[in-house]
């Protein structure tokens, strides 16, 4: 059964609900709107607020994040980038990131560069963040390349590579 998951005081009411009908005790409200628990401990049975919030943002977070590094003059990049938008229509659901560092120019370039560090893959940008025309898929959680697409790549071949790397994570 599914539940609607409204946020309220920062928690989920799906997940105060359930503990609540596992016998967990009752709950109040303090001064700074924290929710609190007051009487015994969730049953085994029972899941905490933390582990239903937790399995709701794992069930959102991307498994493997598919990097495209791209410019406007790259012939490789424009056969990748005809074929990739079916791809990733095809993978629907997957738990796949698609991003695109663009290189074009020194400003797009910049851009980039921040995107990787934000993402804690500067390692990925100095190896190969001057080199254009394939997609790099790498493990979201430990950051290991785990594939490489590249423009000899058909759409059949693109769409098997990330679904492997979505099976190895």
């Amino acid at each position: 059964m599914r539940i609607a998951t409204n946020r309220i005081f920062g928690r989920s009411i799906a997940a105060v609900i359930l503990t609540m009908i596992a016998g967990a005790g009752f709950y109040s409200l303090s001064a700074d709107n924290a929710l609190a628990q007051h009487s015994m401990k969730p049953t085994h049975a029972a899941k905490t607020t933390q582990t239903v919030e937790r399995d709701e943002k794992a069930a959102h977070m991307p498994k493997v994040i598919a990097i495209k590094f791209h410019a406007d003059y790259c012939g490789a990049c424009k056969k990748i980038g005809r074929v990739m938008p079916d791809v990733i229509k095809e993978s629907g659901e997957q738990p796949v990131l698609f991003l695109k560092m663009d290189i074009t120019n020194d400003a797009t370039a910049a851009q980039a560069e921040y995107h990787m560090a934000a993402l804690g893959l500067t390692d990925y940008w100095e190896k190969y963040g001057q080199r254009t025309g394939y997609v790099l898929l790498i493990n979201a959680q430990t950051h290991e390349l785990i594939g490489k697409i590249t423009s000899k790549d058909n759409a059949e071949a693109m769409a098997e590579k990330i679904n492997r790397a979505v099976n190895e994570v």
